[in-house]
């Protein structure tokens, strides 16, 4: 066998001897009692090892099974005895063709592949789940509140931020407040007195980040402060008899003064600059002070 010599018990007429795998020539000769003899040779074939197969993922990996990138699928199959007869692939169960490499976009697909050899051994059904979600999830925010002047907010702020993901799914929608770290959104923020810096994320389960959403928001919902200073000779029944001055303080310790105006005598508003004075007769004045936010305070 293949060089190899082999023998069938004496007195036999048949005899199965074990043929190795792959291919050969099988000569034998046979003597009979009577010193006749008969030879011959025949070609031998055989394979029972079922092909070689395997498959992989080639893309950038995210969380949780997913692929965060356009995603190609490369399989390939051998047999060193027979050889390949076939090399078949089934796409999104769209029924089977012939292999070839294939890329995955957007989504959930399914492959399976198998191969079959020449002697007809055949492998198993290989089958594999791929995910691919390449974007990142959508986010938008929503500010309530009554504006102002300059930028500025004059009543508490609330901010509703809103995320969705077609591919993967939300798995977390963050928000960080004046430089705090990120923590899990809850409900809507309501933002008090001073300058805010607020910022909010989404992230969906294939671990695609959305753009971060950065928001500066100035709350001042209190007015200015005011005070009076008159300076003057003070007489009887609220009457001055000298010239008097009366000078104006405004403090705001939120968005800061912005503007001190007078009406006086029933005139029109002017900004004042310096100290209001005040000669003979019956006078009338008020006093309105403006923050950078468009709070009023009027005397």
């Amino acid at each position: 066998m293949n060089g190899t010599p082999f023998a069938c018990p004496s007195g036999q007429t048949t005899c199965a001897i074990p043929l190795p795998e792959g291919s050969g020539l099988a000569s034998y000769k046979v003597d009979s009692a009577t010193g006749l003899s008969a030879s011959g040779s025949t070609f031998f074939y055989l394979d029972v090892t079922t092909p070689q197969i395997s498959g992989s993922v080639n893309g950038s990996i995210g969380t949780t099974g997913w692929y965060i990138s356009q995603t190609t699928f490369t399989a390939s199959t051998s047999d060193a005895l027979s050889g390949i007869a076939t090399f078949e692939m089934n796409v999104d169960n769209n029924g089977w063709t012939s292999y070839s490499d294939t890329t995955f976009t957007d989504g959930i697909h399914s492959i399976q592949y198998r191969a079959t050899d020449n002697a007809g051994n055949f492998t198993e059904t290989t089958s594999q789940e791929i995910k691919v979600d390449t974007v990142a999830p959508a986010l938008n925010l929503s500010t309530t509140g009554t504006t102002g002047q300059n930028g500025w907010y004059v009543s508490t702020v609330t901010l509703t931020p809103t995320a969705s993901d077609s591919g993967s799914g939300l798995v977390a929608l963050e928000a960080s407040i004046d430089g705090a770290p990120f923590t899990n959104y809850q409900s809507p923020i309501t933002l008090l007195d001073g300058i805010h810096s607020v910022q909010f994320r989404a992230i969906d389960n294939a671990g695609n980040i959305s753009q971060t959403v950065l928001q500066e928001i100035k709350v001042d919902t209190v007015t200015p402060g005011l005070s009076l200073a008159a300076n003057g000779t003070i007489g009887s029944n609220g009457w001055y008899v000298s010239n008097v001055a009366v000078t104006p303080n405004a403090l705001d310790a939120g968005s800061g003064i912005n503007t001190i105006e007078a009406m006086i005598d029933g005139g029109t508003w002017s900004l004042v600059n310096s100290p209001l004075s005040f000669s003979e007769g019956m006078h009338t004045y008020q006093i309105k002070v403006t923050d950078q936010a468009g709070n009023e305070t009027v005397t």
